[in-house]
């Protein structure tokens, strides 16, 4: 499912979406809106280095708990920013959460200035995928330009949002051992 034009798995419209046709769709250029009784995180950095992908599930499994989906959103977005940000600045990572911990949005800043490229991927391509994830996974999505004192687009921001699993509806494991 994908957020488009207000639509999205949180606002009960759904559109059904293939990952292989979100990947050929223009990435929303939008900020998330942040509702205001939202717990915010200071920003979490990460340097250019092979590990920082594996540093930021760790870091969403510190504010979500165990979330396939979102720590390979993060492991994406944070994979991209990356390859294709100038290595200039530090990428941080800051989320926003309701309360109960029920919905996360997830934004990732770099300082490339270009958008995500969404494309299309063959079969046996080894990249290509990560539009069509994020637009077939998050409840919400989207990526707005981040500016200097003078104006100027010196990097942008990724987001996505995720609806998670309240804490009493997790279901716990029984041993069956005697």
């Amino acid at each position: 499912m994908a957020q488009f034009e207000g639509s999205g798995r949180g606002s009960g419209n759904y559109i059904s979406i293939t990952a292989e046709a979100a990947a050929n769709l223009p990435f929303p250029l939008c900020e998330p809106l942040i509702p205001q009784d939202y717990v915010c995180t200071a920003p979490t950095f990460y340097i250019r280095e092979p590990l920082s992908a594996r540093k930021g599930r760790e870091g969403f499994r510190t504010i979500a708990g165990y979330n396939i989906i979102g720590e390979l959103l993060i492991a994406e977005v944070l994979t991209n920013s990356l390859k294709h940000s100038r290595g200039t600045k530090d990428i941080s990572v800051q989320y926003a959460y309701d309360t109960e911990k029920t919905r996360l949005i997830v934004s990732i800043q770099d300082d490339d200035p270009q958008p995500p490229v969404p494309r299309a991927a063959s079969n046996d391509a080894e990249n290509g995928r990560g539009s069509g994830l994020i637009a077939s996974q998050a409840s919400a999505y989207g990526c707005y330009p981040v500016y200097s004192d003078a104006e100027e687009i010196i990097g942008k921001v990724v987001w996505f949002s995720l609806d998670l699993i309240a804490p009493s509806e997790v279901p716990t494991l029984t041993s069956t051992a005697s």
